[in-house]
């Protein structure tokens, strides 16, 4: 049974002899945390816990040593995170810290990490060639590890958080006129690809979740499909979120694409297989819908870009913003007003124009 020593307070005696210490290190998510010491002795304990106690009255980070680098931490961070999320999430954080976070910051000691070093790194992967939505990225992994490091006490403050974000360039997408939709739908017929692209002009589905497509989530009626799975370097795998997963009632257009497939591909599990049967390969859709890009005269026209036609058909036909939030996916309507915008202005405007006639104004 264990005992108190008389006069620590903190300090008591385990029941195998062993003489424990802790030090309350605040609240992290609402959860208490707090930092224990281990001794054969109480002395032993008690001057841990008087010199834990007299770091953090100085800002001093509890328990982390200052031989622990970021690599080190990472490193490890990263292999416990490969049991608690998503392969696909895991192997993003992997690729992230392998690409980025280790070779600008790994020598760092983790406690003598500032927010310029985070800044610093962005910059660097901007360097490299990488988009600052890539560099904004790994900030964000950057500071889920620090939030991590904190509750274990190892930090007393989250650099990554602190640093100041890059400045985003406004992304605008640029609609095509519905005819020159239209006239793209009609060059593509015949070709392979062809019911793949009218697919994804007609739902706005993203190129991940086209490919993880199966007949059984297919409408035998072909009037609606079920998108609750994408593809992920080869892998089928279950999409996120709830907002994710989505039923998608199908137009004619598409119905009939979705005919003329089923006919092509026989006993295939995947609408869009491959030679195999399985699900085609993302970077071999991108490899062949490029050459095909080419041959319609649309040459910076990428195949995700598809998905933004169909966000501006939705919206010039009349589709509230919800609506669309909801067939795109999209975990919250602020990210498709942010995203459309100038689209919905334009729409905005050709509201208050039929309004002008329809007043005589």
């Amino acid at each position: 049974m264990a005992r108190r020593r008389r006069g620590s307070g903190t300090i008591t005696q385990r029941a195998d002899g062993w003489w424990i210490g802790q030090i309350e290190l605040g609240w992290v998510d609402g959860k208490r945390v707090r930092r224990s010491f281990l001794g054969r002795t109480a002395k032993e304990v008690d001057d841990k816990v008087t010199e834990a106690k007299a770091n953090r009255l100085q800002g001093v980070p509890v328990g982390a040593g200052r031989k622990l680098t970021v690599e080190a931490y990472l490193n490890r961070w990263v292999e416990a995170k490969g049991h608690t999320v998503r392969p696909t999430t895991a192997r993003s954080y992997a690729g992230l810290a392998r690409e980025h976070l280790i070779p600008q910051l790994g020598r760092i000691p983790l406690v003598g990490l500032e927010p310029s070093h985070v800044e610093t790194l962005m910059r660097a992967v901007v360097a490299k060639g990488r988009s600052p939505r890539t560099a904004m990225h790994c900030r964000r992994v950057l500071a889920t590890a620090l939030h991590d490091a904190q509750r274990e006490g190892l930090l007393s403050r989250n650099v990554a958080s602190l640093a100041r974000p890059l400045r985003m360039a406004e992304r605008r997408v640029e609609a095509m006129e519905p005819s020159r939709i239209r006239e793209l739908l009609e060059q593509v017929d015949g070709d392979p690809l062809g019911p793949l692209v009218v697919f994804a002009v007609g739902t706005g589905a993203r190129l991940g979740e086209c490919l993880g497509l199966r007949w059984v989530d297919v409408e035998p009626d072909y009037s609606a499909v079920t998108l609750q799975h994408q593809v992920y370097r080869g892998q089928l795998v279950p999409l996120k979120t709830d907002k994710s997963r989505r039923t998608l009632r199908l137009q004619g257009s598409v119905k009939a694409a979705l005919k003329r497939q089923r006919l092509a591909t026989g006993e295939s599990e995947y609408v869009f297989p491959n030679a195999d049967g399985g699900p085609l390969d993302g970077s071999r859709v991108g490899k062949r819908w490029r050459e095909l890009r080419e041959r319609v005269g649309l040459p910076g026209l990428r195949f995700h870009d598809l998905r933004h036609q169909a966000a501006s058909l939705m919206l010039a036909s009349g589709s509230d913003l919800r609506t669309v939030m909801n067939r795109l996916g999209h975990s919250q309507i602020a990210l498709t007003a942010n995203t459309y915008t100038h689209l919905i202005r334009e729409v905005d405007q050709e509201a208050a124009d039929r309004m002008d006639v329809l007043l005589g104004s």
